[in-house]
Parts: structure tokens; sequence; C-alpha cells
């Protein structure tokens, strides 16, 4: 954390400034994620000293009016959500922001689908649903799924889920700028982390085409027909964290809406946990969605 003294002039100007960051340790260090194991021998010991000395390090003691507060009101709410198991996986799920030689992430558009399930469940008509790269944080590993496995590791962030209704031909803009924010394809990007995956839909990204052209064969999935051709000036109606539908990190063109947006107060989390409490098997289930092709050109 920042550790900073700072004294103010009566005028508001800073006048004098000292301060640091500083990583906060507890007395013992463990060799282990589990905490149960502690070094003896001389290297370990060597180690701590360093640390204990280090300016930016400082050795905690454990309050006990904090330690109080943790074991009885959170540590037994965050054990219930470890044992709480909403499925099981029965093989390892590969999370990657950009697609690469193995393929695309197959835990995002899992996401991204539970955002389409949770907002429909709640009669919002929704039609798609796009989310960053970024907000998934985790692969899923072989075995049980809990509650804590979700809100804590795979989408950690309380960002709640919103609806946006925007033409086909910002949707194309909005996947595009996404991309190319992504790869540093004409723009200076902020990042890998704004790669879109998707939930219905499906289109190719053609990297050295012109700057607003890249995005071709966009589909739209429909329960009814199958496959449909996007029309550029038809309304659809999507599903995304209010984080994206702020127009960040490319996705600038998603704020060109044609009604006004609605936020619910449904997080990430709370959508996926929700499809794999409705629906267990989903994780091992193949689904009709095609990825969508990045092709780096001639």
């Amino acid at each position: 954390m920042g550790h900073a003294y700072i004294d103010f002039a009566a005028d508001g100007t800073i006048t004098k400034f000292v301060g640091k960051n500083e990583l906060l340790l507890g007395r013992r260090l463990f060799l282990n994620a589990s905490m149960s194991q502690v070094g003896e021998d001389s290297s370990y010991h060597k180690a701590c000293g360093l640390l204990n000395n280090h300016n930016n390090v400082v050795v905690c003691k454990k309050d006990p009016d904090v330690h109080k507060i943790l074991a009885d009101k959170y540590i037994p709410r965050v054990r219930k959500l470890q044992s709480t198991i909403i499925a099981t996986n029965n093989q390892p799920l590969r999370h990657i922001r950009i697609p690469d030689a193995q393929g695309p992430s197959e835990v995002a558009p899992l996401v991204c689908e539970s955002f389409y399930y949770a907002m429909n469940k709640r009669k919002y008509d929704v039609q798609f649903a796009i989310h960053n790269a970024g907000g998934v944080r985790t692969s899923l590993n072989e075995g049980d799924i809990t509650v804590a496995d979700v809100a804590g590791k795979l989408l950690p962030f309380a960002v709640p889920i919103g609806m946006y209704q925007v033409t086909g031909a910002t949707l194309a803009q909005v996947l595009e700028g996404a991309i190319n924010n992504a790869l540093n394809n004409g723009v200076e990007g902020t990042g890998s982390g704004s790669y879109p995956y998707t939930h219905n839909l499906n289109f190719q990204y053609i990297a050295d085409a012109p700057m607003g052209s890249r995005v071709t064969n966009l589909q739209i999935y429909n329960e009814v027909t199958g496959w449909e051709k996007v029309r550029p000036e038809q309304t659809y109606s999507g599903a995304s964290s209010a984080y994206t539908m702020k127009g960040k990190e490319g996705f600038d063109a998603i704020v060109n809406v044609e009604s006004d947006p609605v936020v619910t107060n449904l997080s990430m989390a709370d959508c996926f946990i929700e499809l794999l409490t409705d629906q267990p098997e989903r994780l091992n289930q193949s689904s009709h969605m095609v990825n969508s092709v990045w092709h780096k050109g001639c």
C-alpha cells in the first residue's frame, strides 16, 4: 500500500511530501499457499532477515480486534462459499486473452453466455453478449467448481451487467475497436485485455484491411432460424459489463446507443454462478457458437 506524510500550506499547496510503497507481511512466512509449511534451514532464516530489514516491507502484528471480526463474520462465509459446489468440470478449460495457435479462450465465451442467460431469464430480451478478455482472470481446472472459485478467482470484480441497444453498423465498430486496441493495430492500445469474446455472434477480423472495415461476415444467432447476417441499419440488444458499456479500452463505439441503457444489480459472478447452478453440465457440453476468425492478412 502507499504510505505518505503530506504537509499543506494554508492555500492548499504541498510544502512537504515524504512517502513510499510498503508491502505488508505477517510475522511468519510460509512455503506453501495453504500456510502449513514453515522453513527451518539457514536459507529460510536469511530470507526472513532480508525481508524484515527491507525499507519497503512492514512486518505487521495480528490485531486481535480485526482478527475477531474476520473469524466471526467473514471467514465462515468464505468457507461456506468454498464448499458450495455448483458444477464439475470434466476437463480443463483454458483462458487466454488473444487467440493463439491453440485457439481462443474456452472460458470467456461461457462467461458471455451467462450474461445472455441471466438477462433473458429476467425478460430483458437480449440477443447477444460481449465481454472483454481481461475481465476473465483465470482458466478453469478439471474437477469441482465452487462459488468461491467463480466469485473469488474467475470473476472477482463486482461489476454489474447491463443491456444496451445498438445498430448492426455500430456493433461492427465495437468489435473492431476492441480488437484494434488489443492488437495495437493502427492505434496505441491500452492492453490485450480489451479483446472481445462474444455469445451469439460470429465474425471475421481482417487485420490489414482499412480501419472501419476490418470486421466482416458479422452474423447473429437466432434461436429459431439459426445464423443470420447482421444488418447495418437494424437495432440489436446486447449485454455486457457496465465497465465495457462506458466505452473503455477500445469499446468507444458502444456508447452510440439507440436507447437509454439499463444497468442491473447482477454482477458478472452472479451471472456465471446462476448459469452453472441452473445448468451444472454446461461446462461439459459443446456449443453452437462459431469462433471468430482473426486473419492477419496476406
